[in-house]
């Protein structure tokens, strides 16, 4: 458990009453994870009805892949795709959204759950709505990208 009366951020002080207690992550889901998974959004109401699917390699690089207006499926050329899991935290890293129409560098955290073949993703987002994606592995995935 630590306590911090303030941070110091660029020369500024920015109090802070939070206690804040860290828990030492020892789950290893590296291997469960890589592959190929492909599913959609599962949010009630979403706007992304589309399905996705994504290649996550062994060196912490992915692809994104989407459906045209001719449903062709199109690797996303910008994403940068990088990626870390610590334990079941999932975060990647990514240029411009096709969803939002949103540009510049973008990051995600989420949470996710591997049973069997099945991976789901929750996050709370924005709008202080819980998204959720559920996807089905296809595939393992090459060593590296």
């Amino acid at each position: 458990i630590q306590k911090t009366k303030k941070f110091l951020i660029d020369e500024v002080d920015y109090p802070d009453t939070g206690i804040y207690k860290y828990k030492r992550i020892t789950n290893d889901f590296s291997a469960q994870f890589t592959g190929i998974w492909y599913g959609r959004c599962t949010t009630p109401g979403t706007t992304d009805t589309g399905y996705h699917y994504w290649e996550y390699f062994s060196n912490g690089t992915y692809n994104y892949y989407y459906q045209d207006s001719q449903s062709r499926w199109i690797k996303k050329s910008d994403n940068e795709g990088r990626y870390f899991l610590y334990g079941n935290l999932f975060v990647s890293n990514y240029n411009n959204d096709l969803i939002s129409g949103g540009t510049g560098k973008n990051y995600e955290c989420w949470i996710f759950e591997i049973n069997g073949d099945t991976m789901t993703w929750s996050a709370l987002r924005k709008n202080n709505k819980t998204e959720t994606y559920q996807m089905t592995k296809v595939s393992a995935a090459p060593q590296t990208n």
